[in-house]
């Protein structure tokens, strides 16, 4: 969760230094390529790779393309609302038409823990 975090708010901070002392392409490049970056580092050196990752970047990128097309910020930094409501849409998805999220995720955690903890 802490890499997920990691991968939303560098790329931005990045991006709001750079935009205010370079303007705004430079900034949203340089954004773009430090969540590309941060991406591939978590892949190669720490093996952590799923979908919540590449959801984040290819969004980053996404709306990093859509700031320069428009020449506006604000779609860089909505990219933590619109992953936020993403992961609202697919929780409410889970608890409504299919097994609620948390014993989906504990079912799993069974092959994980030890029976004593269970």
């Amino acid at each position: 969760m802490t890499m997920l975090i990691g991968i939303t708010l560098i790329p931005l901070i990045v991006f709001a230094v750079l935009n205010y002392y370079k303007g705004l392409k430079f900034g949203v490049y340089s954004g773009m390529v430090a969540s590309i970056l941060l991406g591939l580092g978590l892949w190669v050196f720490f093996d952590y790779f799923d979908y919540d990752l590449v959801l984040m970047v290819v969004l980053l990128v996404g709306l990093g393309l859509l700031s320069l097309k428009t020449e506006n910020e604000i779609y860089f930094k909505l990219q933590p609302v619109i992953s936020a409501i993403l992961w609202v849409l697919l929780l409410s998805w889970y608890q409504i038409f299919d097994v609620p999220f948390f014993l989906k995720l504990t079912s799993k955690m069974g092959t994980l823990l030890p029976p004593e903890q269970l």
